[in-house]
């Protein structure tokens, strides 16, 4: 687990950390035009103030995107599992 880094921040000194957040893909897997791969997750390591509230959410910006199923976000701090997020996309009806 990486310690807390003290930064300064509006003029006070913060400790910040290093999370790692998660968004596991539903049913299917995604993939983005012109990528070859297809990914079941998409994970990214961020800096999160300590103390401080977050958000944890996911944005459809492409049709691509919409992999129906259970998708589920999850926020880890080393092997502590800090939130988590579920919930279910749905095929479009036409």
């Amino acid at each position: 687990m990486t310690p807390p880094i003290t930064n300064l921040c509006n003029d006070q000194l913060r400790d910040y950390v290093e999370s790692l957040r998660v968004c596991n893909i539903g049913d299917g897997y995604l993939k983005s035009p012109g990528d070859d791969t297809p990914h079941k997750s998409d994970s990214y390591i961020r800096e999160v103030s300590v103390g401080d509230k977050s958000t944890l959410l996911f944005t459809f910006q492409h049709e691509w995107e919409l992999v129906p199923g259970d998708w589920v976000l999850q926020e880890w701090y080393g092997e502590n599992k800090l939130a988590e997020v579920k919930f279910t996309v749905e095929k479009p009806s036409t």
